[in-house]
């Protein structure tokens, strides 16, 4: 399938948002994301519906990055 992951054409296998998620490294397999935000068409997913929520040819994903300053 492709996407769009952070503004860049991506080709998955990842049917769900969590398995994306752990193909790139950001969710551990136990369901941890800790510093991250996602959102699917311009719409946040709450970590704790990542791995329900489904993705579809052409999605636009984004991941966020937590970072403090100041």
């Amino acid at each position: 399938m492709n996407i769009i992951l952070n503004g860049e054409r991506h080709e998955t296998g990842s049917r769900t948002l969590g398995d994306l998620l752990r193909e790139q490294g950001i969710l551990s397999p136990d369901g941890t994301a800790f510093g991250y935000a996602f959102s699917v068409n311009q719409r946040l997913v709450p970590r704790e519906q990542a791995d329900s929520f489904e993705l579809s040819e052409g999605d636009e994903v984004d991941i966020f990055s937590m970072v403090a300053g100041g």
